[in-house]
């Protein structure tokens, strides 16, 4: 598997500044619209998007990672974005740790089966042992990103 090829550009956020997921999700969205991945215009519905899923069940794995995921009809593409926080947030991981590290997918209904398959990729790979501690040992958002690619190079 090709990751780049799935995800396109690599999006990140070294340092998240958010106390709680919403804010978050307002810095994930808002990276997203500055980088051009998104329309600036559906920002606050991207991260209203995020929350809303979270409500429904948590996104995190525990281990300190999480991987946010959200349809929305106005995208054309499936758009990732990895994010870094540096005291964590609770994301209500089973295993009551707080959230260090995001793995954030978006994309369009129209693309399911593509979208399903990266899910699932990058699900995968957090659960992974050897891949997490690698993510979660990594410098930076580029780094993790050369971790992913490497893990779905495997696959």
């Amino acid at each position: 598997m090709n990751l780049e090829v799935m995800v396109g550009e690599r999006h990140g956020i070294e340092r998240l500044a958010g106390i709680t997921r919403e804010q978050v999700f307002g810095e994930v969205a808002a990276a997203l619209a500055r980088s051009g991945a998104i329309d600036a215009q559906i920002s606050d519905a991207i991260a209203a998007a995020y929350t809303e899923r979270e409500v429904r069940g948590t996104t995190a794995f525990g281990f300190g990672v999480a991987l946010p995921h959200v349809f929305h009809p106005s995208l054309q593409r499936i758009h990732m974005l990895v994010a870094r926080h540096p005291t964590g947030v609770d994301f209500g991981a089973l295993d009551g740790e707080r959230t260090r590290v995001l793995i954030c997918l978006a994309g369009p209904e129209a693309l399911r089966g593509e979208y399903l398959q990266t899910l699932s990729f990058l699900a995968g790979a957090m659960r992974n042992q050897g891949w997490r501690r690698f993510i979660l040992g990594a410098n930076n958002t580029a780094t993790i990103y050369d971790v992913l690619a490497e893990a779905a190079a495997e696959v």
